[in-house]
């Protein structure tokens, strides 16, 4: 069955935004008395049937309600802009299908796209987040420099995958644990600069590589999340 957001639900009744509403009554062709699944991407879970459609919204009856328990790590992709922003949107969108927690775009020296759209894509995460059928919406914070970001209470494991050479690297996709909070720094196509790594390293962040082959960065982004899922979900 077919998820549909609404950001607020109580025992009884919600609403589905304006936007879910024309989808559900002028694409899908619902009406009063069809059910519906229904989550408020903060790990709520629920089924209704359609009520009322007056006005521009629909308002569901709910007749089953139960809290999702979130996956046993959080992952936060700090990620600095592709040029090409439909790759950028194709990371979001395979990134939140295997679970995430965040994404924090970050300007680098080397960024070479210098304004993005957050709204966009939210709703890309959004639409990601309701075909995976899933009950959490990933953060879309707005964007912030390397250096301001790394000004902020980081609260858990920090990695850094760069590219250049270092015998100090781990092996990220062997290492990683499948639990607690993990933020993956990855630069844009010319990479972090020394200075951008160093001060990565000194804030505590480890750096590693992701295998043998040099990775575009949405593909480096889309494996990170693919591995914390393998892990988190291979003995279930």
């Amino acid at each position: 069955m077919q998820v549909f957001y609404a950001s607020e639900i109580s025992e009884k009744t919600a609403l589905l935004t304006e936007e879910e509403s024309k989808h559900a009554l002028r694409v899908l062709r619902k009406n009063i008395g069809d059910e519906l699944q229904l989550t408020d991407g903060k790990g709520m879970m629920g089924k209704g049937v359609i009520k009322n459609t007056a006005g521009k919204r629909c308002l569901i009856e709910i007749s089953e309600l139960k809290q999702l328990a979130p996956l046993p790590y959080q992952l936060h992709l700090v990620v600095s802009p592709t040029k090409n922003i439909a790759r950028m949107e194709w990371m979001v969108e395979k990134s939140v299908e295997f679970g995430l927690g965040s994404l924090q775009v970050v300007w680098t020296r080397h960024s070479e796209r210098k304004k993005i759209n957050m709204d966009r894509l939210l709703k890309k995460g959004l639409a990601a987040m309701k075909q995976s059928q899933q009950a959490y919406l990933p953060a879309f914070p707005e964007p912030l420099s390397l250096a301001e970001y790394l000004q902020t209470h980081l609260e858990g494991q920090l990695w850094v995958a760069h590219c250049r050479e270092s015998d100090q690297k781990q092996n990220w996709l062997k290492d990683v644990r499948a639990e607690g909070k993990h933020y993956v720094f990855i630069g844009p196509e010319g990479d972090f600069s020394r200075e951008e790594i160093e001060s990565l390293t000194e804030t505590g962040a480890i750096p590693i590589h992701l295998g043998k082959r040099r990775l575009r960065t949405e593909t480096a982004a889309i494996l990170c999340a693919a591995v914390l899922y393998q892990k988190s979900t291979a003995y279930d």
